[in-house]
């Protein structure tokens, strides 16, 4: 499920610094091939505030083809002049504007606080900034059995930029919804008071959980990749409980799951080991990579269950994997192909053959950011 996140709040502009337009005065849209009049994304009123909050983002990382733009917008010849030493292509000042924007990751609304003459139209930002784009968070909760709630799960996005400390702009939002929801209390907490998200739903086609019973489902997703499994593993309940109880032919359903410490990061490990018990699932294995003397890791796991994993997928079993598509999804292909290899003559080649076929047949499906 996608969520549009709010804009970030912006610093206060110099006492010197003038607006080249109303923020809540009334705009009007226009071809600018035909001057006709276009008909406004949004609901009126259509005013500058809602096109810099709701359609551009403002914290996207700035482009040196911006700061050109700046550039003539820009009364102070010297501040003029350093907005245009900074948008070159090469030479000295594509290494200042690395290492003065790039790398601390400089929002617009700091870069006009340095440049304080700087005044742009709205019709410049609104060209030269991207679009605000959905975050898309898949869904914990099953319509099978949370029919009125939709959860989702995340981590909030940190890290340092040459010093500067950051967020991510969608989860620093959702953090800050939630904390007032949250304080002193645990998760279910009552909601009722948090402000509205803008939202849409954007429906699954394959990775979703299979309808036979008698199809093995493997699913892996360490860290907040687990979120959608937790949707799945109520849907399969909800499947037993249709047929009036687990079928004695019902196939696995297993999961594997990761984070570096048990006692700290362990997501819905109630949930988990609740349904462990209830027999929705098979088997719960995890692997929490700082908690030992050696990082182990979902596809270390996966490797000490190869012989049985590989009976399961050549029985026709559906493999689903969410999560970081850097560095786990790699390692996790990795191992299913090691795993498949002496099912097919040994041939590691074979089993990436395999998995493709298992790809476009959606029985191995991919869940995974970056």
């Amino acid at each position: 499920s996608p969520i549009i996140p709010p804009p970030p709040p912006a610093p206060p502009a110099p006492p010197h610094q003038s607006p080249t337009f109303s923020p809540d005065a009334p705009i009007t849209l226009t071809y600018a091939a035909t001057g006709a009049p276009a008909d406004p994304l949004l609901p009126p009123p259509f005013t500058a505030r809602r096109v810099l909050s709701t359609l551009v983002d403002l914290s996207a990382p700035l482009k040196p083809g911006l700061l050109r733009a700046l550039a003539s917008y820009t009364a102070d010849p010297t501040e003029r002049a350093a907005l245009e030493f900074l948008s070159a292509k090469k030479g000295p000042g594509r290494d200042a504007f690395v290492a003065f924007v790039a790398d601390q990751a400089l929002h617009l609304a700091e870069l006009l606080e340095c440049f304080p003459s700087c005044a742009p139209t709205l019709g410049c930002l609104a060209a030269a900034l991207p679009p605000l784009t959905a975050r898309f968070y898949s869904l914990t909760s099953c319509p099978a059995t949370s029919p009125d709630k939709v959860s989702v799960a995340f981590s909030v996005v940190e890290w340092d930029a040459a010093g500067v400390g950051r967020k991510g702009l969608c989860t620093s939002q959702l953090e800050a919804l939630v904390a007032p929801a949250l304080a002193g209390a645990g998760a279910g907490s009552n909601v009722a008071g948090m402000p509205p998200l803008s939202l849409t739903l954007k429906p699954a086609t394959d990775f979703t959980v299979p309808t036979d019973l008698t199809r093995p489902v493997i699913m892996i997703g360490p860290g907040t990749g687990v979120a959608p499994f937790m949707g799945f593993i109520d849907a399969r309940r909800a499947q037993y409980a249709a047929v009036g109880g687990k079928p004695a032919d019902a196939a696995p359903m297993r999961l594997y799951f990761g984070c570096r410490h048990e006692a700290q990061d362990w997501l819905y490990r109630e949930e988990m080991e609740a349904a462990v018990a209830d027999g929705t699932l098979d088997a719960l294995r995890t692997a929490f990579s700082r908690d030992g003397p050696s990082k182990v890791y979902v596809q270390h796991r996966l490797a000490e269950d190869a012989a049985e994993l590989a009976t399961l997928i050549t029985e026709g079993g559906c493999v689903f994997v969410c999560g970081d598509g850097m560095h786990m999804a790699k390692d996790v292909h990795a191992a299913l192909v090691d795993l498949l290899a002496p099912t097919c003559g040994g041939s590691k080649v074979l089993a990436e053959d395999f998995l493709r076929t298992m790809r476009e047949n959606e029985r191995y499906v991919q869940d995974i950011w970056s």
